[in-house]
């Protein structure tokens, strides 16, 4: 649980220093985000957003080695990957 907290407050407090910044500079603070070219959605921080444009693009790099499905994420298929081996 901690790391999730972790993760947050990076995600929080870079969201919080971009803010500011902008804010200090005059910039137009709806660029301080990362928008989805494909949709409407914006993030705090650019890895979440190039995860979310594989939703959209279609592209799955990684691959079960016990079956043939693909994913867009390898935490994804390791963890799918574990209901081969019967780990879950």
């Amino acid at each position: 649980m901690k790391v999730i907290a972790d993760g947050l407050l990076e995600t929080l407090t870079s969201a919080v220093v971009r803010f500011k910044k902008a804010e200090i500079e005059g910039r137009d603070l709806e660029f301080i985000f990362f928008k989805c070219p494909f949709c409407d959605m914006t993030f705090a921080r650019s890895d979440t957003r190039n995860d979310h444009e594989l939703t959209h693009t279609g592209v799955k790099n990684y691959k079960c080695q016990f079956c043939d499905m693909t994913f867009t994420k390898q935490q994804t298929k390791q963890k799918h990957e574990l209901t081969h081996t019967g780990h879950q």
